[in-house]
């Protein structure tokens, strides 16, 4: 689209006559200047002449009079444009309209557009025109957020937002933008919405989504972005059914940006002879003066203490079997005389890769252990939820568990001491007989020889109302003790156990055979569990460091 001068038909007259009158007017003169350049008139046969006529292209021209079309001439040698009748419209208006769009959009006026344009030296817009192009952006936004969408499968969405200066209700603000693009089901892509928002919030996302789903966005199956809740949220509800992923820029930027710079300049070093610096500085976001200037800079003190720390961490790290977190370790450098703090035992073990064991759920295996049946002689509950005693000897607590071998389950009976939290008495078979919940406490009563008053408490199971348990209870005075049917609260501090148990030393190793699995279980109970390792029910103490300092050596037999 051209332009002509403003004073280029002020003297011929024809604002009256309108565009038709304009038009045969302009394509006269086109005419005469072809005529003129050629030196022939058209369909003149001249062999002096050089160029001929290849027909015509047609132009739209805007005038004050209205837009006109212009055929204007082609040759079949060279080109011709009447420069002096028409003005060429250029990249540089082309770039005019965008200046005039951003400005628009940022909240500038119509008038102060016109103003800065005509500094810009576009001084051929009126402020006419400048108004029209400023109120056409509108519309064909609108247009764009509001259009029907083809009818076919998105099976691919993407959706994201920026914060941006934006125009609402005649007025500049910044406001979230979101966007979302689709894949076709021809592999196309294409925006399929836009919108502004205050913020980004569920409220939005939903409205947002629910709007694509509307123009008709279906199909689709799966929906990237990044990890905002709203957004998670949002498009499980708009779109059952389609998985969510998280964006791979997103991730990379958010873990770049959450890396430590003092490990970025470490890898930096590393890897020198792979890359050079100023490429990993520019994909790390680093700088190059900084990683040049900790190269020279001698370790600080902090440094070194952290180094000292995290040497000691590893130890107790390696002791504990790999099972402490942060917790743990802070109790051990804090028995060990060592002044710091958990979050910073945290960060240099997070720094190291240590990872505490952390407790899962196990598949109870077909035929374990049932209630006994309803005639089967049960014994009152003596417990009722106390998980404590004022010395040794006074309730132990006992359980079964299951662990899965390569040939087979391998059932363990324990039986702990609840005062200092100490395994007394276990046993392990290859099914859950009378003998094995008998066995684990023959093993307590050989260690601890009880006086009268001790309490032993169970569940249901028929193990714990056998006639060979029984028996071994009255031979030893022992009080049964019984929780509720099918009630695991009832026997917590044992079901605490077990669990740790299957975390520290079951579910982290795999057992070929029933003998490797027991073997393993002794190990951890009769060498790590009761001599080492820490309860923070017991002062940070281990169960034998307890009864040591407790009753000095005496628990074994105390009453």
């Amino acid at each position: 689209m051209d332009t002509v001068p403003q004073d280029a038909f002020a003297t011929l007259g024809l604002a009256e006559e309108g565009g038709e009158g304009l038009t045969g007017l302009a394509r006269a003169l086109l005419e005469a200047g072809v005529d003129e350049m050629m030196a022939a008139q058209a369909d003149a046969a001249c062999e002096a002449t050089g160029t001929t006529r290849n027909g015509f292209r047609e132009r739209r021209l805007v005038t004050q009079v209205g837009t006109i079309t212009l055929r204007i001439p082609k040759l079949r040698q060279g080109t011709y444009f009447p420069d002096g009748l028409v003005e060429r419209w250029s990249r540089v208006d082309r770039a005019v309209i965008c200046a005039a769009a951003e400005m628009y959009a940022m909240g500038v006026s119509a008038r102060k557009v016109g103003r800065v344009l005509e500094r810009m030296g576009a001084d051929r817009l009126s402020k006419d025109a400048v108004s029209r192009i400023c109120a056409a952006f509108d519309a064909e936004v609108a247009e764009l957020r509001s259009r029907q969408l083809p009818p076919m499968r998105f099976p691919y969405l993407w959706v994201d937002a920026t914060y941006v200066p934006c125009r609402r209700g005649g007025h500049g603000a910044a406001a979230a933008v979101v966007t979302a693009i689709a894949v076709g089901e021809e592999g196309a892509r294409r925006v399929v919405g836009l919108a502004c928002v205050d913020a980004e919030s569920y409220a939005s996302w939903k409205g947002f989504l629910r709007g694509l789903r509307e123009r008709g966005l279906s199909g689709v199956q799966c929906v990237t972005s990044d990890a905002h809740g709203g957004i998670v949220r949002a498009v499980r509800e708009t779109f059952p059914g389609a998985a969510w992923q998280r964006c791979v820029v997103h991730l990379e930027r958010d873990v770049i940006d959450a890396c430590p710079t003092r490990a970025k300049f470490a890898f930096i070093l590393l890897n020198e002879g792979s890359w050079s610096v100023s490429e990993m500085c520019a994909a790390l976001k680093a700088t190059r003066q900084g990683y040049y200037a900790w190269r020279k800079r001698p370790p600080s003190a902090h440094d070194l203490r952290d180094a000292e720390l995290a040497a000691k961490i590893s130890e107790i790290y390696g002791a504990s079997r790999g099972n402490c977190g942060a917790p743990k370790v802070f109790a051990e450098l804090k028995r060990a005389g060592e002044r710091t703090s958990r979050k910073r035992v945290a960060r240099l073990m997070r720094d190291s890769g240590m990872v505490g064991t952390t407790r899962g759920c196990a598949r109870r295996p077909k035929g374990a252990a049932k209630p006994a049946a309803p005639q089967a002689n049960a014994a009152p509950d003596l417990v009722k939820r106390d998980f404590s005693a004022d010395g040794p000897n006074r309730a132990w607590f006992a359980d079964i568990t299951y662990v899965r071998t390569h040939r087979g389950w391998l059932c363990l009976a324990a039986v702990m001491d609840i005062w200092s939290r100490m395994i007394v008495g276990w046993s392990t078979s290859p099914h859950t007989t009378a003998d094995l919940a008998d066995d684990a406490l023959k093993m307590a009563i050989a260690r601890r020889r009880p006086k009268k008053g001790c309490v032993h408490h169970g569940d249901h199971g028929s193990q714990y109302v056998s006639l060979p348990l029984g028996k071994t209870m009255r031979e030893a005075d022992i009080g049964p003790s019984m929780g509720s049917v099918s009630s695991p609260w009832d026997n917590a501090a044992m079901e605490s156990l077990m669990g740790l148990i299957k975390s520290e030393c079951v579910h982290a190793r795999t057992f070929e055979t029933r003998e490797h699995a027991a073997l393993e279980i002794f190990e951890y109970i009769e060498c790590f569990y009761n001599r080492v390792r820490i309860h923070s029910a017991l002062d940070d103490l281990s169960p034998e460091e307890f009864e040591a300092r407790h009753m000095g050596g005496a628990a074994k037999t105390a009453a």
